[in-house]
């Protein structure tokens, strides 16, 4: 597969790489050798050949560290349709990420830790609709991902060759727009014969507090909030999570979202909420703080009790209902979250998703963790929506433990967890 700094699969006409019988034979024949990198080489596998013959590995590992001293050897691999006895990671790896679950159309470059480029184009052709409309969100992203690439790369100053690690989210999310940046992802690997690695959404939401350059003391709690989650995980070690609790309705933005229609604010409703939110006044209506069992989420109830008071005060002061629908919401988010802390003991905290950049949220969240003595971690509002720098974070942090993903890894909307 020849290399070129263009992208040598069209995304329109790429079918699902899993789908292509000859690839996949092709990719059955196909195994490491035990090569040093030459100098420069930036791949991070460092060699493939193809062969005919039956694969069959090295009995012993390599036995020297290469000349080079910008790459170090990880433990032997097999986890991806390639069969690796080696491979080679580049220090100072630069990874593409692709984010396509929703309606952001995401694009981040990154070095190891360090972002290059963050661009992000959120969807404005569903404020008319109150909400996503998945085949417009799908059409949308096919419209711009090249668009946003090569801005992404003009703006990194590389060329799309210098790309060592190809990342993308394959869910969860709309099937629709998963598959366009899935597609999108998988062409520039085959392409450019660099790997390329799968992940999960809500793991990238994991990996954006460490964007700052915070490292978060194992264990500790992430609170994930967003339009479309609302659960709180345990992560007891890198890639070991546990999930306490998740929402048994409506996500915490979706219910913001609901809200915001209802009231005659435009889609997304989270940022007009607050601001509204901010003339109102406290107290003045009485919307209840759900409480379901144990650590789990539940925002239909909540919504609803705003539903009918909108239909039974026709003439409603919109501050006040917003203002009080935002302080029940959020109380519900720490009354669980305290429940947690209590119960797991852990000292770490982090709060990540869209509905983190709410301030109201952020001010409780603070005061919380001054209450029980432990160490809050806030993600940067830049990356607290959905964005790519978050997938390639999580994709390098993968990658350089497990390796690459299969390139028959496909789009799954939901029934998973982390």
């Amino acid at each position: 597969m020849a290399r070129t700094n263009e992208f040598a699969i069209s995304l329109l006409n790429l079918p699902l790489i899993s789908n292509i019988p000859s690839l996949n034979k092709s990719l059955k024949s196909v195994r490491t050798v035990n090569e040093k990198p030459e100098p420069g080489f930036s791949e991070a596998v460092h060699s493939i050949k193809q062969t005919k013959r039956e694969m069959s590995l090295p009995k012993a590992p390599l036995q020297n560290q290469p000349a080079n001293p910008d790459y170090s050897r990880t433990a032997p691999l097999n986890n991806s349709g390639l069969i690796f006895n080696a491979v080679w990671i580049k220090l100072g790896m630069i990874t593409l990420g692709i984010e396509t679950s929703c309606d952001e159309t995401a694009v981040g470059i990154i070095k190891d830790q360090n972002v290059l480029a963050n661009i992000v184009s959120s969807q404005i052709a569903h404020t008319k609709f109150g909400g996503v409309v998945p085949e417009i969100a799908a059409r949308n992203h096919i419209k711009v991902i090249m668009p946003l690439t090569k801005l992404a790369l003009e703006i990194a100053n590389i060329k799309l060759s210098d790309i060592d690690l190809v990342s993308a989210t394959y869910g969860p999310g709309l099937v629709g727009s998963l598959l366009v940046g899935l597609s999108f992802a998988k062409s520039i690997a085959i392409s450019l014969n660099k790997p390329f690695i799968g992940i999960n959404h809500l793991e990238g939401h994991i990996y954006s507090l460490q964007l700052d350059g915070s490292k978060p003391a194992y264990p500790y709690l992430v609170l994930i909030v967003s339009g479309g989650h609302t659960e709180i995980v345990l992560v007891q070690k890198e890639f070991s999570y546990k999930t306490m609790g998740r929402t048994l309705d409506d996500a915490c933005g979706e219910a913001f979202d609901k809200v915001a229609k209802l009231t005659g604010l435009p889609y997304p409703g989270g940022p007009y909420i607050e601001k509204e939110a901010a003339k109102g006044r406290l107290g003045k209506i009485k919307f209840p703080v759900p409480r379901p069992s144990k650590f789990n989420f539940s925002y239909s109830g909540l919504k609803t009790a705003v539903l009918y008071y909108v239909k039974n005060n026709p003439y409603y002061n919109r501050p006040d209902v917003v203002a009080n629908f935002q302080e029940s919401a959020i109380k519900h988010l720490i009354e669980v979250t305290e429940r947690c802390l209590k119960q797991t003991k852990v000292k770490g905290l982090g709060i990540v998703g869209g509905v983190s950049a709410n301030q109201r949220l952020r001010e409780y969240f603070k005061n919380l963790a001054k209450k029980e003595k432990i160490k809050l971690y806030l993600t940067s509002l830049q990356f607290c929506t959905d964005n790519g720098v978050m997938i390639g974070l999580a994709g390098s942090k993968r990658f350089k433990k497990f390796g690459p993903s299969s390139l028959s890894v496909d789009a799954r909307s939901s029934g998973f967890t982390l």
